[in-house]
């Protein structure tokens, strides 16, 4: 977000931009992480399933806030909007 704000973009742009370019590696990285935790639910111990699940919903809230919340405070945020 900064370097495209350096580079002149608006906040706006310089926030569907980043998102655009960083969203797809987030969204992946999101992902394998939710699968990897998810895979905990299989599990015969049942703390193990149950952190597999809240570890799971974590992950996906976070790349929710990420991709959505981030970005949207970034811009009200931005000084020189």
């Amino acid at each position: 977000y900064h370097e495209e704000r350096r580079a002149g973009l608006a906040p706006r742009e310089a926030a569907l931009r980043t998102v655009a370019t960083s969203g797809r590696a987030l969204l992946l990285m999101a992902l394998v992480l939710t699968c990897g935790f998810a895979a905990l639910l299989l599990s015969a111990f049942a703390p193990s399933r149950v952190l597999g699940l809240l570890m799971a919903v974590t992950v996906g809230a976070g790349v929710v806030a990420d991709l959505v919340l981030l970005p949207a405070l970034l811009v009200l945020g931005d000084r020189e909007a």
